[in-house]
């Protein structure tokens, strides 16, 4: 079941990144460009 799980959730969907905080771990704005 774990390895379905994680085939359904990572490699068959579109593949994307976040930013997270280091202090308090929530998604965070940036602009990587900078």
């Amino acid at each position: 079941m774990a390895e379905f799980t994680k085939e359904r959730l990572m490699e068959c969907s579109d593949a994307f990144s976040c930013y997270s905080c280091k202090e308090c771990g929530l998604l965070a704005v940036v602009n990587p460009e900078q």
